[in-house]
């Protein structure tokens, strides 16, 4: 993979170890987010995966910049672990 896609893509791994910890932390549980949303299983991960997506697509369709912002944001809300970039 070219330097310059691995340095775009970095982010991935570190938002895959982010997930794999929140869900794996037992005391987490219970004020994560992330923990709850994969608990509830994959039809419900994919439902906010897609309302995500489609925030997104109308923010960049209306060309409101704000929104757009506030879309590009990630998923993820902070609860304690490290940000992603």
């Amino acid at each position: 993979m070219p330097s310059l896609m691995r340095r775009r893509l970095g982010f991935l791994a570190l938002l895959e170890n982010i997930i794999a910890n929140r869900i794996a932390d037992h005391r987490a549980r219970e004020s994560s987010y992330t923990a709850k949303l994969y608990a509830k299983g994959t039809g419900r991960i994919a439902q906010k995966v897609g309302e995500e997506g489609v925030e997104t697509a109308l923010a960049a369709v209306s060309r409101d910049d704000e929104a757009w912002s506030a879309s590009r944001r990630p998923a993820l809300p902070p609860d304690g672990a490290a940000q992603v970039p």
